[in-house]
């Protein structure tokens, strides 16, 4: 019985599965913690809000006056206070690894050479670059379209729908097409669905 035979048999069982899952949860916010506890002192934690704001203050400035370019070129270094935070960044990377791993069971892999099994953990790192053009998308949408936050229904339907939710998936779609090409060469639905889904993962992780 090889290790995929071994890990179906056991996961159809509920008791292997919750233990599982509390494991996993257990294990995340202690390595989280112990991260938090040595590698993020507590009095930066102000210090980085307040980078945070002065950053994004920076950013709308370059939208406000419409300086697009410099604007797009800005984003990733306003963007790295987000691994920061080590109990964050950890409790998110095993979040992420875990759903990686459950995605590469469900690819069926056939072995080593198999090239879905590199496509997936390159999708997660293609759905973490998809924070950039979502930022982007952000303020032109702010700026152009005029879409700010609203409490009423039909204002709360338009900036969510054609504000958070188009250009959450706009960017997510441009970010996949790279891996289109390999994605048809192998002409597995279950591959381009799957590979998608990693990227989706990647912006998770990353938000």
């Amino acid at each position: 019985m090889n290790w995929r035979s071994t890990l179906q048999s056991k996961s159809r069982q509920p008791q292997f599965l919750w233990r599982m899952v509390l494991g996993i949860i257990v294990a995340g916010i202690a390595m989280g913690y112990l991260a938090q506890s040595i590698c993020r002192p507590s009095q930066g934690i102000q210090v980085e809000a307040d980078q945070d704001r002065h950053q994004g203050d920076g950013l709308q400035q370059l939208a406000d006056q419409g300086e697009w370019a410099q604007l797009w070129w800005a984003i990733p270094e306003s963007q790295r206070w987000r691994f920061t935070d080590a109990g964050t960044v950890v409790l998110a990377l095993i979040t992420g690894s875990c759903w990686l791993i459950f995605t590469l069971q469900a690819l069926q892999l056939s072995g080593w050479r198999d090239p879905r099994i590199w496509l997936a953990p390159i999708g997660v790192g293609l759905g973490v670059l998809s924070i950039w053009p979502n930022m982007f998308f952000n303020f032109w949408q702010e700026q152009v379209w005029g879409l700010e936050f609203s409490v009423s229904l039909v204002g709360g339907l338009r900036y969510f729908v054609l504000g958070v939710g188009l250009r959450e998936e706009t960017a997510k779609l441009l970010c996949l097409l790279p891996l289109m090409p390999l994605l048809l060469r192998l002409r597995s639905e279950l591959a381009a669905l799957l590979v998608s889904g990693c990227v989706g993962i990647g912006f998770a992780l990353a938000e």
